[in-house]
């Protein structure tokens, strides 16, 4: 009978009681409306009392059908089962013990009908009832904004998002929804409709609930590799993969990726474990080997070095080398359980260059006695370069601070760069003995560039060696001011940033930085650009092109194997529209009219490609990086054409005219950064332009006209920049000193509130009082506790609640409550209660501790790092 449903939704059943109701809620409550909803469940004989729930909601709800296997078949046979009687438009699946964001039917059919789509997939995110966070999924990049996708290849992380469940198909897929009944029996059909799909829409805007489940009965997904048909599974249905290339052999990139990334994990789990015999095993890996045979060179060099050297393995080595060297590098551990951690450990701390490193450790322990060994700053850009934040920060504190021991970190052989600082003295090889010992030794790491001024990976070394040196501030002075969205790249979230201080430049961007990229109150601080101090207007009669770079057409400096082609830069848009504007006629004859040069200064990532354009007009020069200072480049200019550079940032700091070139605006926010606060239309400093001819006519224009800014431009800038003095070398200075700042008392206070209360402890200097059942912690308002956390204070009672603008205590341990009384007579909010759970205080004299449970409390607080 066919109802004229909008969606069938199909949910198989067995083994949910506790987690189908809140599965079904989420269904009978979408905006769509559930009389437009089918929802087929399918009972696969499930021996508890699941069906009794859900023969509660159909008695409520009509559209929701109930179908009965005679036998337990399995998931794959329940979801073909359930697809026999779907008669909606449009067709999708939950698994019972999921759920989704009410609203996630309607959002899904109004994209379909607003894009003509093939496919839409929503946004998958993993559910703990403990309120335990798990990794995001791989896939979840793909939702960090909406978009259409019409080539699958320029977004090839849609291939890793293969669950079934977080997807609406037309009913036109219907026959291709077929599951064999194993373990990733939903892979191989969703990545089919994928690449048959020519329009996908992915959204954000709605969500699907995975339940991680953390106790009793562990979810199909979960159980994976604790049951030995998994890894047969798991090998079949990678190899029904490759089978897909008889049909769309421009894939095989994608699907190379796939089998990849799953069999690192597979392989090493079927290494370590001991659920087969080496006969077992052995044939296992080798059909492993067999479809890994044919990944190539380029999709391993998407992996970190750990897992591309072990990827390489599985294609080159035999069974028992192959054995024998991963069980060798990784020990043997109680039951046998995978401890990926530990096998990554050992393999950086051999990538770590671990003699190096104790020799420069003995090295720093005979220069202590050198009083020149003391507090030491070492300063740094990229190892070839002296000429931008790092480098001007390290003039100042020579001019203006040479009591601080500052070294400069550089390659000497850049010879131009060198000899630019060499005059300030202490400058020292990058790699050399001298600066490894001194990285040792130094307590501030200063650098405009990260990943450059440690000489071995900072991230490896601080989790085990840091132990063994002086702790180390590291102070962020960025390259330039942060306009899009660099918040993976940037935000405290990501392990390799290690920022204690991050420099902004502007107000605007510290309030994105501060309130987005995941940082503590005092980690961000709003001071100027070190370079700003230097940046002074001395036009001549000249106009500087200067894009920023792109990805995918420009081999990026830091990666070491060839992963672009010369070619594929030639044949780029890029390259393209910047050989055809130094080539204009009109332009070339507006310049020899008004007496005018034109400066083509590509970025840092492109200058590899500056031989490639060519220009027949004496008017144009083609400035390359180890022969120009950018920064006289930017005094020098009347006029910027920039695409996305921050560099613009700099430009519009001088109240000069700029104009934005962008002709590949979709694809640059899609592949290269990502949308930040800032909006070149609503917040630029000048004109957005996507042709040529419509810039020419610009540029004739501004000639005529003197160079003069719009007041509407001059008012956004005036307002983005609100510090502008020759300042912002002493505000970095300053902020870098509080870092060493310790925790202030306030006596008097002190002695006020806790005259009738005589416990008390010390740790670290730091006074902790006790009252009752609670520890007390006196704040002078917003200070460091050891340099890392911070308490927005609050007064003593017993009503307890989270202090809103208190950086919770609970960020680092989570039991902790804080309390604040709003009837107390303090009003300067300086005294912090914080509540230990299931410890009972005794009595005890002053200076006594109380126990060692709550002495290791205490230390744990206040010595978190």
């Amino acid at each position: 009978m066919n109802h004229n449903y909008k969606i069938s939704v199909i949910i198989p059943v067995y083994n949910v009681e506790d987690y189908i109701g809140r599965c079904l809620d989420s269904l009978v409550n979408q905006t769509l409306g559930i009389e437009n909803i089918q929802v087929i469940a399918v009972n696969d004989c499930t021996p508890d009392n699941s069906m009794a729930v859900v023969e509660d909601y159909a008695k409520k709800y009509p559209s929701i059908e109930i179908v009965k296997h005679k036998t337990n078949q399995g998931q794959g046979a329940a979801r073909n089962t359930g697809l026999s009687y779907a008669e909606g438009d449009y067709i999708t699946f939950v698994d019972s013990d999921d759920f989704i964001s009410e609203n996630t039917y309607e959002v899904c059919l109004e994209k379909f009908e607003k894009y003509n789509c093939d496919l839409v997939i929503y946004e998958y995110e993993y559910y703990s009832e403990s309120g335990k966070e798990y990794q995001r999924n791989p896939s979840g990049v793909l939702f960090d904004e909406n978009q259409l996708v019409e080539d699958i290849t320029q977004t090839p992380e849609i291939v890793f998002s293969t669950s079934l469940c977080n997807k609406v198909y037309p009913n036109k897929f219907k026959s291709l929804l077929k599951f064999p009944n194993t373990l990733y029996e939903d892979m191989v059909p969703t990545i089919t409709i994928i690449f048959k799909s020519k329009r996908i829409y992915i959204t954000n805007e709605c969500k699907y609930h995975y339940r991680k489940r953390e106790s009793g009965i562990k979810s199909t997904t979960d159980d994976f590799l604790e049951k030995t048909d998994s890894y047969r599974d798991f090998i079949f249905i990678h190899y029904e993969l490759y089978t897909l290339l008889n049909e769309y052999p421009q894939y095989k990139p994608l699907i190379d990726w796939i089998n990849a990334r799953d069999t690192r994990y597979f392989v090493l789990d079927l290494i370590l474990r001991n659920v087969f015999s080496h006969e077992e095993r052995k044939e296992i890996f080798y059909k492993a080997k067999e479809y890994m045979g044919d990944v190539s060179e380029d999709t391993l060099k998407k992996f970190d070095p750990f897992w591309r050297e072990f990827l390489r393995d599985v294609q080159k080595k035999s069974y028992w080398p192959f054995f024998i060297k991963y069980r060798s590098l990784y020990p043997r551990i109680k039951y046998k359980v995978l401890k990926i951690a530990k096998l990554m450990k050992l393999y950086y701390l051999r990538s770590l260059k671990v003699s190096q490193i104790a020799v420069s450790l003995f090295l720093s322990i005979l220069y202590k006695r050198n009083p020149k060994s003391k507090g030491i700053w070492l300063l740094s850009e990229r190892p070839s370069e002296a000429k931008d934040n790092g480098y001007r920060f390290f003039q100042y504190i020579r001019e203006e601070h040479p009591e601080i021991n500052a070294y400069y970190v550089i390659d000497k052989s850049c010879e131009e760069d060198y000899n630019r600082v060499k005059p300030l003295g202490n400058v020292i090889q990058h790699g050399s003995w001298k600066h490894k010992t001194l990285f040792m030794l130094s307590e501030k790491l200063i650098t405009a560039h990260k990943g450059f001024i440690e000489p071995w990976n900072y991230r490896n070394f601080k989790r085990y060696f840091q132990r063994f040196t002086k702790e180390k501030k590291y102070i962020f002075l960025q390259h330039g001011i942060i306009g899009n969205g660099v918040m993976d790249f940037l935000g405290k979230r990501n392990p390799n940033n290690h920022f204690n201080l991050f420099i902004c430049g502007a107000k605007p961007e510290f309030n994105y930085i501060n309130n987005n990229f995941g940082y503590l109150p005092g980690e961000v601080a709003y001071t100027g650009l070190a370079r700003f101090d230097y940046l002074k207007n001395q036009p001549k009669n000249q106009i500087l092109i200067m894009p920023t770079w792109r990805t995918g057409i420009v081999q990026p400096s830091w990666v070491k194997n060839k992963v672009v082609e010369d070619e594929d830069f030639l044949s780029s848009e890029y390259f393209q529209r910047f050989q055809s504007i130094i080539n204009n006629k009109k332009l070339m004859d507006l310049l020899e009219k008004h007496d005018f040069k034109l400066i083509f200064y590509p970025h840092y990532e492109v200058q590899q490609y500056l031989k490639y354009f060519k220009s027949s007009s004496n008017r144009v020069v083609l400035a390359d990086k180890d022969s120009t200072d950018v920064q006289t480049l930017l005094m020098e200019s009347k006029l910027l054409i920039t695409d996305y550079s921050s560099v613009h940032f700099d430009f519009a700091y001088m109240n000069k005219p700029l104009v934005y070139y962008q002709f590949d605006r979709e694809i640059f926010f899609k592949k290269h950064y990502k949308k930040g606060y800032f909006s070149f239309e609503d917040h630029g400093f000048g004109p957005v332009m996507e042709s040529e001819e419509e810039l020419i006519r610009f540029l004739e224009s501004a000639l005529e006209n003197n160079f003069s800014m719009d007041p509407e431009y001059r008012t956004r800038t005036d307002d983005f920049f609100i510090l502008k003095d020759d300042r912002n070398c002493e505000r970095i200075y300053n902020e870098i000193m509080k870092l060493d700042q310790h925790y202030v008392v306030v006596d008097n206070l002190i002695d006020e509130i806790f005259k009738d209360h005589k416990q008390k402890l010390s740790f670290n200097g730091l006074d902790i009082y006790l009252h009752g059942n609670y520890i007390m912690y006196v704040a002078d308002s917003i200070k460091r506790v050891n340099n890392k956390f911070f308490l927005e204070v609050s007064h003593d009672s017993q009503d307890f609640h989270e202090a809103p603008d208190l950086l919770n205590l609970d960020f680092f341990f989570k039991d902790l409550r804080v309390a604040e009384d709003k009837r107390s007579k303090y009003t300067d909010k300086n005294i912090a209660i914080v509540k230990i759970p299931k410890v009972k205080i005794k009595s005890i004299k002053i200076g006594q501790y109380i126990n060692e449970e709550v002495k290791n409390l205490g230390e744990f607080i206040l010595n978190k790092n």
